[in-house]
């Protein structure tokens, strides 16, 4: 979950104007299955910041990697879904607009 954190703080800091929420405002945890750790992330117009609130919902990652995988575009999120490697207890359209808002392209 460190390398999760870690990549979550560096890239989405809350006074980045620019960075694209795209309307969401949700409270949401990321789950590593393997560690059964979780991630609780609230994103807001303009800002996504960790959070210590009870998540709306949870997306569940089989690993760390997984999820790394995918928030640095190098995994598509409808082949780990159809694989088992993500689950949501949400609503999966929603998942995925926040799965969205959470990608950075690493050059």
């Amino acid at each position: 979950m460190h390398r999760l954190a870690t990549h979550i703080k560096d890239h989405f800091r809350s006074t980045e104007p620019q960075r694209p929420t795209q309307g969401l405002d949700v409270c949401v945890a990321l789950h590593l299955d393997q560690e059964d750790e979780r991630l609780v992330l609230r994103i807001q117009p303009g800002q996504i910041d960790i959070n210590e609130t009870e998540p709306e919902w949870t997306i569940y990652f089989d690993s760390e990697d997984s999820a790394l995988a995918l928030l640095t575009g190098q995994a598509n999120p409808i082949t780990q879904f159809m694989a088992g490697e993500l689950r949501s207890s949400g609503y999966i359209v929603t998942t995925f607009h926040v799965l969205q808002t959470l990608t950075v392209l690493d050059p």
